[in-house]
């Protein structure tokens, strides 16, 4: 017997409890798994449940364990996103890199066939792209593997670039880019510093013909054919030989033949075929000179359209109409011009081929990166002009052509020849999407006796400089840079959902090692709790066996407040305790004697 102070000393010191509670500390101890703990606190709710407040001291528990599984489910689902939400972008793995060469071993000819081959596919490929992109609706897939499903134009009507009163009614219509980054639209992955704006302007108006257009008869004094003087065609200044630029056989008219199209080029600091009028030559870009010819084509209804124009009867009835003219001329100049986002400054408007040489000496003050940059959209940007793509599709290069039936032309708008210079720019864009991937991708046509030629810097070695070097070293970097938005069986990731689920998962993982050691550390320096931090350790499962065995005298045991308990001697053997019939374990020592006790009796 001791004193009853003494006695309720001792219950405030070792905070005596009830089972539910010991089975509470045990549960939080040893349970890993917050189904099965959320099981257990509802299993000993009902059990327990003529305990005092044994609601408010399992369920909470329970709903804690619940609410940890339903978090971490949610987290489940989120952290899909790491690849779901993250940005669909790719980088191509290159395959072969550079610029799209024909060999030098094929001659002149050979060489001018596989790359006029190569061309209309390009074109081809571009005016599919276009059709299906460009447009408000757009919906096919293929327009989700670019960076950017089209390059944005603004339209408005501008005043006639030419002059002498040549254009038709003083129209003329500007197709003009939106500034086209060379990252976010091109897909050219570097650092904001190391990005180029690339802008494209075209201007083109209908002609008039009255005063251009010359009657030829044939020798019998027949009406043979109308021929068209806005410039020398073909140009040679060796010859100086003054001829009509385009001419259009009468006999065409009744042949029962649709639309046909044909392009001639004044182009900047290049080969020429053409040598523009004065008042059709503009400096600062490319300027072009379409002819369109409707030949047989009856037209349903009657339109304005200063190329399309339809007003002639074709019938006693008129219920059926006819060409306004043989032939409508178009002109149009196309410029191009670099522009620096780290300072706003902007090189002059000049033609696709000069643009380059115009961009150094115009004060942008690009860096090597920079540089490296442009050239690639340079040499990328060459065969996307309105030359290529009307010259490489001719007679299907026409939006009016999706309304004819036969010869028959279905009703079209007063503006339709907006329509179609909108679409040969568009087409451009397109092709010029496809040319810079082109570039890491690989060629989009394989054909003999092509490759894909490095790009490097053209400087004579003993001349060769640092910023030559770093220039070089631009061509290389860009053959690792392409984003697309082809997945092609990759999965991407978001590098940021990935740090924080992982720096998650390692700081939990890293409080489930300490916690326990902490808290007992604190406890044990601070001298408060112990007998609380002593119970936990002894509630762990290894400890709770440990006492069993010692309860029914199985082997002689050390370390009841270390992680894992011992024997004191590490060779001791002894039964597990067998229950009797009524599930209490026998009170009998059965311990075995070790091979040492064995030999030392």
């Amino acid at each position: 017997m001791y004193p009853k102070g003494s006695g309720t000393h001792a219950y405030a010191t070792h905070g005596a409890h009830d089972g539910l509670h010991y089975q509470r500390q045990h549960t939080l101890r040893n349970q890993t798994s917050p189904a099965a703990a959320a099981k257990v606190f509802l299993l000993q709710l009902w059990y327990w449940r003529h305990t005092k407040r044994s609601f408010w001291r399992t369920l909470p528990w329970a709903f804690l364990a619940v609410l940890y599984i339903g978090v971490f489910a949610v987290l489940a689902i989120f952290s899909s996103r790491v690849s779901d939400g993250a940005s669909t972008s790719r980088l191509i793995l290159p395959r072969d890199c550079g610029v799209w060469a024909v060999s030098k071993d094929l001659t002149d000819f050979d060489r001018l066939q596989t790359s006029l081959e190569k061309t209309a596919y390009d074109v081809t490929n571009a005016a599919g792209t276009a059709r299906s992109c460009y447009s408000s609706n757009g919906t096919s897939l293929s327009c989700n593997t670019a960076p950017v499903a089209m390059l944005e134009t603004d339209t408005s009507p501008v005043k006639c670039p030419f002059g002498n009163n040549i254009c038709f009614d003083g129209k003329a219509f500007e197709v003009k880019t939106k500034g086209i980054d060379s990252r976010a639209h091109l897909g050219i992955n570097a650092r904001s510093a190391e990005r180029v704006i690339y802008d494209r302007q075209t201007v083109c108006a209908p002609l008039v013909t009255k005063g251009y257009g010359k009657v030829v008869n044939d020798s019998e004094g027949v009406a043979e054919r109308v021929e068209y003087h806005y410039g020398y065609q073909p140009f040679d200044e060796s010859k100086n030989i003054s001829t009509y630029t385009y001419d259009y056989l009468l006999l065409r008219w009744n042949a029962n033949i649709t639309y046909h199209v044909n392009i001639w080029e004044d182009r900047v600091a290049g080969k020429t075929l053409w040598k523009p009028i004065e008042p059709l030559s503009v400096e600062g870009g490319d300027t072009f000179i379409i002819f369109v010819e409707q030949n047989s084509i009856i037209h349903w209804k009657q339109n304005k359209d200063p190329v399309f124009g339809a007003n002639q009867p074709n019938d006693a009835d008129n219920t059926t109409f006819r060409a306004d003219r043989y032939v409508a001329p178009i002109a149009c100049i196309q410029k191009y011009r670099f522009c620096n986002p780290n300072n706003n400054q902007c090189s002059p408007w000049d033609g696709r081929y000069q643009i380059l040489e115009t961009m150094k000496e115009g004060g942008t003050n690009f860096n090597a990166a920079q540089i490296a940059t442009a050239n690639r959209i340079v040499l990328a940007h060459l065969g996307t002009s309105l030359y290529e793509a009307i010259n490489a599709r001719a007679s299907k290069c026409l939006r009016a052509q999706d309304k004819m039936s036969w010869v028959w032309q279905l009703p079209l708008p007063d503006n339709q020849w907006e329509i179609e210079v909108l679409s040969w720019v568009q087409l451009g864009l397109a092709a010029l999407q496809t040319a810079v991937q082109e570039y890491a991708a690989g060629p989009t046509l394989e054909l003999p006796n092509t490759l894909m030629q490095e790009m490097k810097s053209d400087t004579d070695y003993s001349n060769y400089t640092a910023v030559d070097r770093a220039i070089d070293e631009g061509y290389s970097a860009m053959c690792h840079n392409q984003i697309v938005h082809d997945s092609q069986g990759t999965m991407n990731f978001s590098l940021l959902g990935i740090a924080i689920i992982f720096g998650l998962g390692l700081l939990i993982g890293i409080l489930s090692f300490t916690i326990e050691p902490f808290t007992a550390w604190v406890q044990t320096t601070l001298g408060v709790g112990v007998a609380r931090a002593n119970a936990w350790q002894r509630d762990d499962n290894l400890q709770t066996l440990r006492l069993l065995f010692e309860t029914h005298q199985r082997g002689a045991w050390k370390g009841s407040s270390d992680l894992v308990p011992t024997t004191m001697s590490p060779d001791e053997v002894f039964f597990y305790p067998e229950a009797n019939t009524h599930g209490l374990a026998r009170e009998v020592y059965q311990s075995v004697p070790s091979k040492i006790d064995e030999r030392s009796a």
